[in-house]
């Protein structure tokens, strides 16, 4: 190999240490499956898109991005089963293709009861029912109802532990969540009445 004058001169190739501000502002403005995939990178990227102010910096760049890129709705179709499409395309196109996804329970008749910052809790039957006409043919006795929070961007759930007034049968039964921003926690209220 000839060495020419240029190569002489050349220095070696050093690596630039991009200040940790500039990656979060970066990252925050990425899709959920982006940074999933961006989690294997390094172990400093891993803890980083997991910490919990990480993501409420992100929630907070998707909920203010008015370009819709990222967001999604999800829809229950006539069968029971949740489809989804992008809201933008929802918004602008005349016609939009609502995909079915995949979700953890499947297999259950499911009931939706409340969205916060994107997270879903929904109670689902323990043995599924047949539809009419978009509907449960049969209604729920309470008793029958697991209920879990279900983050649909990470494709994870956590059912929750049921009620000790779950257990008996009631008349009257109503389901609640949202988010508690006193206690920076999420919250499900369940009202109940026997009589």
């Amino acid at each position: 190999m000839v060495k020419t004058r240029d190569s002489k001169r050349r220095k070696p190739v050093t690596h630039v240490q991009v200040p940790e501000e500039i990656i979060v502002e970066i990252l925050s403005k990425l899709p959920v499956k982006v940074l999933l995939e961006f989690k294997r990178v390094s172990k400093s990227w891993l803890a980083l898109i997991s910490s919990l102010e990480f993501i409420k910096t992100h929630l907070n760049s998707s909920a203010n991005n008015k370009e819709y890129y990222n967001h999604r709705v999800i829809l229950k179709d006539m069968k029971g089963k949740l489809k989804d499409c992008s809201l933008r395309s929802l918004l602008y196109n005349p016609i939009t293709k609502a995909s079915e996804i995949d979700y953890p329970m499947k297999e259950f008749d499911i009931m939706w009861f409340g969205t916060a910052n994107g997270l879903i809790c929904l109670a689902y039957m323990e043995k599924p029912y047949d539809y009419e006409y978009g509907f449960p043919k049969k209604t729920w006795p309470s008793s029958g109802k697991n209920i879990c929070i279900w983050n649909p961007s990470i494709r994870k759930w956590k059912k929750l532990p049921r009620f000790s007034a779950m257990r008996m049968s009631c008349l009257f039964c109503r389901y609640g969540f949202g988010y508690d921003e006193l206690h920076d926690d999420y919250k499900v209220v369940v009202m109940f009445a026997d009589t």
